[in-house]
């Protein structure tokens, strides 16, 4: 390969997300976000609160700064100031402060509960537990938000001993969104006695549970095999279920071998006309499958006829790498008159072309005809992928030129594949013939056919020309 010739195109050249604080100002709302990232303060250089009462006391003539409204202003300032910033260590030792000289910590309210959620963003809950502490000793009337935001965090940080016991000080009533992460934690650690006393406690609080909060319950029995009880809270949820709640029971029925009761569910959702979704299904049929076998999949497909049920149910098998299997339920699909479209026939040729069965997958393109159904270019790009991943390059340029009788034109994939299939095998300069081809067809390369290209070339031992190329092809615009 003296010299390289290659056409040219020109391109065309957590439950809470957010906390909503009203300030004392009536013109001023602030909307406080959730924030990741704390530069740790250095404990050295820190002044200490001693030293910062000293300066505090000393400056003004004498006078405490915060003993006057707008001094008290300036100190409220001062601290949003540190909180916007996220200089948070710095924050909490300026509310240390200003509660140790008996400043009017009731002004900073916002301030401090915006400071604890971002403290316990940073699983900072020492000092989150401070702040609150400060604010709880200074008479603020503390919003139910705040204490959820610690209590969810202790949950999440495993220290759910401490949101239970912040759980049982809260100076104000407790709502569902305060309940459901502790219950979560509780059913976690399988501490089913504690569940059935906050149960009981949200209904003397007159608190009652939401769909969340009876799903967080559900999943709980379910995950520790008591699918009884799972049951059982079915029947006596105050609110309807959700898809949500029916997924979960489906799947620990499923995971407990207890085929019987899923028909009963599944009875019991029509009734109410509440149908199982499409990924229900799904699921259920992945699960009854990997349990019982194909045929019991099938007795489940034959109660229904919604083509995106198992058109989902294939592509499960195939990413499983189960294309015969997939290939099986095709054809019974078929005998037993289901409506199958070429979606259908798509996935599982190209499941077989990644399971390395590409040939196999021909065959069911032969079929798929027969039955009237037109394949697309997509449909023939898995099978030149599948030949060329198992080597087979030239059944793939075979394939290439019996697309013209087959009434089917090449796309810019298409011969990316072919090129790429040949650069591997060493025949760099077919690829190159082929991307003339392309091009007098009136395809435009794509950027990955020319690095197919110089990559082909390197393979042939032609680096310096493959340099070269590289180099001409970026003054071009083209890599």
């Amino acid at each position: 390969m003296e010299s390289i010739l290659l056409p040219f195109q020109t391109p065309n050249r957590g439950i809470f997300p957010i906390i909503h604080f009203t300030s004392p100002n009536p013109i001023k709302t602030r909307w406080v976000y959730p924030i990741s990232k704390m530069k740790p303060a250095d404990s050295a250089s820190a002044p200490s609160i001693k030293a910062s009462k000293s300066r505090i006391r000393s400056s003004g003539n004498g006078k405490n700064p915060l003993s006057k409204p707008e001094d008290e202003s300036n100190g409220k300032a001062h601290l949003a100031c540190l909180v916007e910033k996220d200089e948070l260590d710095s924050a909490v030792l300026d509310l240390e402060t200003m509660h140790s000289i008996g400043g009017d910590v009731l002004h900073v309210v916002d301030l401090c509960s915006t400071l604890i959620l971002k403290l316990c963003e940073l699983r900072e809950m020492r000092k989150a537990a401070r702040v609150l502490e400060i604010l709880e000793e200074s008479g603020a009337v503390i919003d139910v938000r705040v204490y959820t935001v610690m209590i969810l965090w202790y949950c999440r940080t495993k220290e759910v001993d401490k949101a239970l016991q912040l759980f049982g000080q809260m100076k104000v009533a407790p709502n569902v969104y305060t309940y459901s992460p502790i219950l979560e934690a509780m059913c976690g650690a399988q501490r089913w006695m504690d569940v059935e006393k906050l149960l009981v406690d949200m209904k003397r609080n007159g608190c009652s549970p939401d769909v969340f909060t009876y799903n967080i319950l559900i999943n709980g029995f379910c995950k520790a095999k008591l699918v009884g009880k799972a049951l059982e809270l079915l029947d006596q949820m105050t609110v309807p279920p959700d898809v949500v709640t029916y997924r979960t029971l489906l799947k620990g029925l499923c995971n407990a071998g207890k085929l019987d009761k899923v028909v009963e569910l599944l009875e019991r959702q029509v009734e109410i006309e509440d149908y199982p979704s499409v990924v229900n299904f799904t699921f259920l049929l992945e699960a009854i499958y990997k349990k019982q076998g194909v045929r019991k999949a099938m007795d489940l497909l034959n109660n229904m006829r919604s083509k995106d049920t198992y058109n989902s149910f294939l592509s499960s098998l195939c990413k499983d790498g189960k294309a015969e299997t997939a290939v099986e339920i095709l054809n019974q699909l078929s005998h037993e008159g289901f409506p199958l479209v070429l979606k259908t026939y798509n996935i599982v040729i190209n499941g077989l072309s990644r399971a390395g069965k590409t040939q196999q997958g021909l065959q069911l393109l032969a079929g798929m005809k027969e039955k009237g159904l037109k394949p697309y270019i997509g449909t023939y790009n898995s099978l030149f992928r599948g030949f060329v991943k198992e080597g087979k390059v030239d059944q793939s340029v075979d394939l290439l030129y019996k697309l013209e009788e087959f009434g089917v034109s090449p796309d810019a994939t298409t011969y990316d594949y072919l090129m790429f299939g040949l650069c591997n095998t060493k025949q760099t300069d077919r690829a190159i013939d082929f991307l003339h081809d392309m091009v007098y067809r009136g395809l435009k390369p794509k950027e990955s056919s020319y690095w197919i290209l110089i990559k082909g070339i390197k393979t042939e031992g032609l680096i310096t020309e493959a340099l070269e190329l590289e180099k001409e092809l970026a003054a071009r615009g083209l890599v």
